[in-house]
């Protein structure tokens, strides 16, 4: 049986880490990108049940990202959940799913601290 593929775009190599554990661990196949452009184009090539992205990340940013997807017929209705450290409103021509907000680390987290901040809780727990 084949497994429902995720495609998680983030530009923070420990956030790709731990979605890559937690939907391998529930089940998903994963595949990661750093940014919008390589994002863009496993998402065209794939064609995956879901897609996570960030939305500040350098060159093709997660809002660029999600407009040039929401055009192209094969991944026009793929749901799209943001996850960003960012408090962002949802842009007029940039259809998502749903958005969350990272967590922050905040006790034990000191300026220039390898705490990484926390990716979005995925199905009610922290991960």
């Amino acid at each position: 049986m084949t497994r429902p593929l995720v495609v998680v775009i983030d530009d923070y190599s420990d956030a790709l880490e731990v979605y890559e554990t937690a939907f391998t661990l529930e089940g998903f196949a994963v595949e990661s990108a750093r940014d919008g452009q390589e994002g863009f184009n496993k998402a065209i090539e794939l064609r995956p049940a879901l897609i996570i992205t960030d939305l500040v990340m350098p060159g093709m940013d997660g809002w660029e990202m999600i407009r040039k997807l929401r055009a192209d017929t094969s991944t026009r209705y793929v749901p799209i959940i943001t996850c960003s450290g960012r408090d962002e409103r949802p842009q007029h021509d940039a259809r998502v799913d749903a958005m969350l907000t990272k967590a922050v680390p905040t006790a034990g987290a000191t300026a220039g601290s390898s705490v990484p901040a926390a990716p979005c809780c995925l199905r009610g727990r922290q991960v």
